[in-house]
């Protein structure tokens, strides 16, 4: 590598046959329709004379309304790319239970009528996080439990071997997760 005077900054300098021929006017790189909608876009075209916007910015040399034009595209389009991943991220971040916590409505429903410990284990962590699920969820876990035990009802009633609820003890362990209702205002 060769060492430039501080103030040299002709290796900057781009030479003519490495610049990228502005499109002449019969090349056409975007359309908008009638309807003022983007209709085609040539990203080869854009990224080309963005980059060629930089280097000729880096140098101090003139730039075309095309390299402008451009960079501000693909500038744009950079930001809305940023925005919208951010946007993904944080949708999919919005609560440590997943998307509109429906990894709590789902624990709850594969836990009903199930008869082991896990049974205990959910009302337990229902109960230690209720206040802290949005009303909405809440809602679909108290709908989910009602309809259970009226199910769990008519089991008993009928004596069926299988109950929607599970053992006598499952249910009762649903029982405190339904004691709930009454504090939930």
């Amino acid at each position: 590598m060769t060492n430039h005077d501080e103030d040299d900054v002709s290796f900057l300098d781009i030479r003519k046959e490495d610049l990228i021929p502005v499109p002449p006017q019969e090349k056409v790189w975007a359309t908008i329709g009638e309807n003022l909608a983007l209709e085609y876009i040539d990203w080869a075209v854009i990224n080309g004379m963005a980059t060629q916007f930089d280097d000729l910015h880096k140098s101090n040399q003139p730039k075309s309304e095309t390299h402008v034009m451009c960079k501000l595209i693909a500038l744009v389009r950079d930001s809305v790319a940023e925005e919208t991943k951010a946007k993904m991220i944080n949708q999919f971040k919005q609560s440590d239970w997943g998307r509109d916590e429906f990894m709590v409505i789902a624990a709850v429903r594969y836990c009903i009528g199930r008869k082991t410990y896990v049974v205990s284990d959910c009302v337990d962590w229902l109960i230690a996080n209720w206040k802290n699920f949005e009303k909405s969820t809440r809602d679909v876990i108290r709908g989910d439990l009602e309809w259970s035990f009226e199910e769990d009802d008519r089991d008993r009633a009928e004596k069926r071997e299988h109950k929607k609820l599970g053992f006598d003890m499952d249910r009762r362990q649903w029982e405190r997760v339904r004691a709930l209702w009454g504090n939930d205002k």
